[in-house]
């Protein structure tokens, strides 16, 4: 029993353990409510998150494949996909799943 329970936790922290070398990614679902140069601000409820450029950022829109910035709108519905490095989130893809209506 004691040997089957230690196997079980071996298995366990090898599975729920991160790669080495690698960072696992997360994402976010919210609505656009501010960008820059740097950044985008997502919003979901009372839940915000920024999640920063970098220079391997990939911008997907419905009818394009990628695109730019340039495509960031306020409102719009976004899913952006990051992992954190040095205490940043570095969005690595941003989806626009919805186009803006503001008012």
């Amino acid at each position: 029993m004691v040997i089957a329970a230690a196997v079980f936790l071996i298995a366990f922290i090898n599975v729920s353990s991160p790669a080495k070398g690698k960072k696992s990614a997360a994402s976010f679902y919210g609505e656009v409510v501010n960008f820059t140069g740097e950044y985008v601000e997502l919003k979901k409820g009372k839940k915000e998150m920024v999640l920063y450029f970098t220079d391997k950022t990939v911008f997907v829109s419905g009818s394009e494949e990628k695109a730019g910035k340039e495509l960031l709108q306020p409102c719009q519905m976004a899913r952006g996909y990051y992992r954190v490095s040095g205490g940043k989130k570095e969005l690595i893809k941003l989806v626009i799943v919805k186009k803006g209506r503001c008012p």
